[in-house]
């Protein structure tokens, strides 16, 4: 539970507020359910608001998103992530992006500098499904610093301000479109 009103600092009408509730009823979230980004009302109401407020279409993306976090095991991300720190290490020196600070409105920035990524070594590297799961547990980290910053900022805090760099592509940045489109199918789906 956040240590905060969420439903009330987030200017909605009384009917998008019953949605929510409906919502979590529906998927028999306990009202006490920890504020974790994933049950709680926040989350709610960030798939509700992604699908216009169309309930039925949120709610079977909402159940999707659930699916894939236990299809994945996402819970248990961290846990791969120190099991293969030699390929998280890879990846990371290989794929330059870093939490960078909060802009004005509190939000984490992210700076990707896909431009400076040997694309053709990475795809030799690194398979999809290894990139798949480091992707996983970078959002799952994501999730986690825009939890702190809305503890921090006692309001709810959802985005990221995201910096793309793309000086320096080229030709070869084309071995890593596939991958590209692995993580923002990702995204968007969950």
């Amino acid at each position: 539970m956040a240590d905060f009103d969420i439903l009330g600092q987030l200017d909605l009408s009384n009917d998008q507020k019953e949605m929510i509730l409906k919502l979590r009823a529906e998927m028999k979230i306990p009202e006490d359910a920890p504020f974790d980004g994933v049950q709680d009302d926040l989350a709610l109401y960030r798939f509700l608001k992604a699908k216009k407020w169309d309930f039925e279409v949120a709610k079977k993306q909402y159940q999707a998103m659930r699916k894939y976090r236990e299809d994945e095991k996402v819970d248990k991300i961290f846990e791969w992530a120190q099991e293969k720190e030699d390929l998280v290490e890879l990846i990371e020196s290989l794929f330059p992006y870093k939490l960078s600070g909060y802009d004005k409105g509190g939000r984490p920035i992210l700076y990707e500098d896909l431009g400076s990524i040997p694309a053709s070594r990475f795809a030799k590297l690194v398979t999809r499904e290894q990139n798949h799961k480091h992707h996983t547990m970078f959002m799952e980290n994501l999730m986690r610093k825009l939890l702190e910053a809305s503890k921090k900022e006692k309001r709810p805090i959802f985005q990221t301000t995201v910096v793309v760099d793309m000086g320096g592509s080229s030709m070869e940045s084309r071995h890593f479109v596939p991958y590209f489109k692995d993580m923002s199918q990702q995204d968007e789906q969950n």
